[in-house]
Order: structure tokens, then sequence, then C-alpha cells
């Protein structure tokens, strides 16, 4: 699996290392000092500076300076202003050995209805000075927490080498780095880990602990729960999820639950059944049934390739597959919960030489308005360059790799 580039700062004569054991305390002496710290990704160093989040420390870019850092480096932001504006959320990036959240705190109903996160979380990407929170859905969450693993970005390098594995670890770690009200959320989530026969007693041991939360303060405790969906199987009682790698868990699904499911998430149910090699994620709110079984409350569902980025119909996979063979790095962009009438890329090509790409995805029903709104955005970024495909007047043009090395499968031919 891929590893992530590991972060080195220079704090005045000191080079020290993310995974260094001196890093938390070498940002602690830095903010008591007011010391701004280099970013090595760049030979002459990028400034940062260091923010305290409760007891423990973290290093964040400097404002407007993504473009600054190498396309390599976790700061590195070039197309910040492609997402439509309040809804791509991202974590910051902190310590790894502190254990303690970051700047997104999510203020989380474990019920029927939207998830709403905090002033605090909108003010890390764009300097808001404001109480007011955006509300997010259900799938908006996963969408955050997809985004936050890194599970957007692939390059052809990792072809073969990104499994459930990989995506439980980055999920799991993602969790570590939001907090609930100040509760950890990772103490509030199951996500299975890979199913192993010779390991399945303590596999089943620490589910179970995880899931006997639900009864610490009784019936009306309720948790998030991310997997794979296997199937939906008919039962007497109506339906039930079979989630991979949980093979004795069974989540009972009512009959109007599936009719909703269905309803609001039809593109990507029908891009599952109908595409071989995808995985159909699910997000859900489970709380305690009679006989320490789980009972959904609330279920959304994403759509993702063999490599695990998302997609929400044809034409992204067409796009995203074809891009997947490909060395240089690619970012498949998110909408959280945007509403699909202002022009958002789908996905980017930040390691493109001269200048990044981003890629436009037209929708059939799209209006003239649609299409000034594309030409406006593409004149006020001269930063970067546009790709637009328009399904509804033909098949996809010639991609950009001008500067995009290919990777080696198979020998196909464009």
């Amino acid at each position: 699996m891929e590893s992530p580039v590991v972060r080195h700062l220079q704090i005045e004569a000191d080079i020290v290392a993310e995974d260094d054991g001196r890093f938390v305390g070498r940002l602690a002496d830095a903010y008591a000092l007011r010391r701004r710290p280099l970013c090595l990704c760049r030979p002459m160093g990028v400034p940062m500076y260091v923010a305290r989040i409760g007891r423990g420390f973290i290093v964040k870019r400097m404002p407007r300076t993504g473009k600054d850092h190498h396309p390599h480096c976790p700061s590195f932001e070039s197309a910040d202003t492609l997402f439509r504006p309040g809804t791509a959320l991202r974590l910051p990036v902190g310590s790894k050995t502190s254990g303690r959240p970051t700047a997104i705190d999510v203020k989380v109903r474990f019920s029927r209805g939207p998830i709403a996160t905090s002033a605090g979380a909108i003010a890390h990407r764009h300097d808001c000075r404001t109480n007011s929170g955006m509300r997010l859905s259900l799938l908006a969450l996963l969408h955050l927490l997809w985004q936050a693993s890194g599970l957007v970005e692939w390059t052809g390098h990792w072809i073969g080498k990104r499994r459930w594995w990989h995506v439980h670890r980055y999920l799991v770690e993602a969790t570590r780095r939001v907090s609930i009200e100040g509760e950890m959320l990772s103490e509030r989530v199951l996500i299975p880990e890979p199913f192993k026969v010779e390991d399945k007693t303590a596999i089943k041991a620490r589910r179970s602990g995880t899931i006997a939360r639900l009864l610490r303060d009784g019936s009306k405790q309720r948790m998030l729960l991310i997997g794979e969906v296997k199937a939906f199987r008919g039962v007497a009682e109506g339906h039930e999820i079979v989630v991979r790698h949980m093979p004795d868990v069974r989540l009972p699904l009512g009959n109007d639950q599936l009719r909703r499911l269905q309803r609001r998430f039809s593109p990507a149910l029908g891009l599952w059944h109908s595409e071989r090699g995808l995985h159909l994620i699910a997000i859900a709110t489970v709380e305690a049934a009679a006989a320490g079984a789980l009972r959904v409350v609330e279920i959304a569902v994403m759509t993702v390739t063999e490599h695990w980025l998302p997609v929400a119909d044809l034409h992204e996979l067409q796009l995203v597959t074809k891009l997947a063979r490909y060395r240089g790095k690619m970012v498949k962009v998110l909408s959280f919960d945007g509403s699909g009438t202002q022009p958002m890329a789908t996905v980017t090509l930040p390691d493109a030489r001269p200048l990044p790409w981003a890629l436009y995805l037209v929708p059939a029903d799209a209006n003239t308005d649609f299409d000034s709104a594309i030409a406006q955005s593409i004149l006020s970024h001269p930063d970067r360059r546009a790709w637009i495909w328009r399904p509804a007047d033909g098949d996809m043009p010639p991609l950009p790799y001008d500067g995009v090395r290919r990777a080696s499968v198979d020998g196909e031919d464009d």
C-alpha cells in the first residue's frame, strides 16, 4: 500500500519529522516561543504556524499558501476553489502521536435527521468568524471521512495495492481526528476489521466489545457503522443487510426503510448492480435491538471503484477508471451536500505540468447558466487548466495526459 508522505519541519535550527518522537514537543516549543516552522517540502522552506487544540498542538499552513508547497506535500492545495463553497471540508494535518482530535468537531445526533458540523469546521477552510454551523447529511459525513482518509487520491503506482485492510486502517485513523462534542468519533463508530478465519474469535470479541457500548447507557444509545455491503437479502420479517467482514452479523431493514433507500440512492444502487468490480459502502446509525442484535435507524450508501474511489454514475466511472491507469496523482472531488447547480470539478490532476488540470463533467440536464458558470470559473483561475466532457454531446474527448506518466497496465491503448 502507498505510504503517506512524512512531513519534515525546520523549527529554528532543528529539523524534525512528523513520525519522530520529539515532534509534539518541538511543536509545543514553537508555540510557546511564537516561532514559525518551515515545511521542507521546498528547498527554501514554506512558513507554517502552530495552533493549540485542547492540550495538543497541530501544524497548519498559512492562509493562501497551499500552492507554495510541493504537490506531494500534505499541505499542497491547488484546487481549493474548485469545490462548491462551504461543502469541501478537510481535516487539517495534525500530530500522529498526540492521539487528540484536531480542528474539526462534529455535533452528531445519532437519530433520524441531518448531522450538523460546528463552525470550527468551516473556519478551517474559510477563516470564518461565525457561530452558525453547516448541516451535513449522513452521506456527507461519509464523504468527509473518505476525504480525510486520503481515499480520494490515487496514482497508477498503487494498482493492486489498496484493499479493505487499508481502507479500514485509514478510516479508523480519520475517526480519531474528529470529535463529537468532545468525544472521539472513534468511540462511537464500528468499522469491520478485515476478516481472517484464523483470527475470527479475537475479531468477534473486539467487535462485541464495540457493540456493547450501545448498551452502556440503555437501549437509546446509538452509534455509526461504516462497512461494505455484501448483499441485501430477503427474510421472513422483511430484509437484512449483509456486511462484508461481519459474516455473523445481520442488520434488519424494514420494508419502508428499504423503499426509502432505493428511492434516495437509486443511482448508486443501480451502478453497483450493473457494473462488476464495484463496492457499495454503507454508513448507518444503528441501535441495540432485542437479544443484543443491531437495528438500522438511518442509512446512506456510496458506490466506489475497485480502487475504492467514489463514483456517482457511469460517466464518472468511465473517467476515473481510465485515469486510474496513469502514474500522475489524481484526486476525486466529492460533492458533500452540494446541490449540483454550480460547476465543480469531478477530478483534479495536481501533478500535471506546467499547470494542474481540473476535469469537469457537465450533467445532461445542465442549462446555459451552468456553462456560463464553468467558463467564469476557468477564466478566474489562470493557474490551472480545464478539461470538459459533455456526455450529452458524445464520447469522452481525449484526456489531458501531458505531464502525467502512464502506468504499465496490460499494454492497453487509448
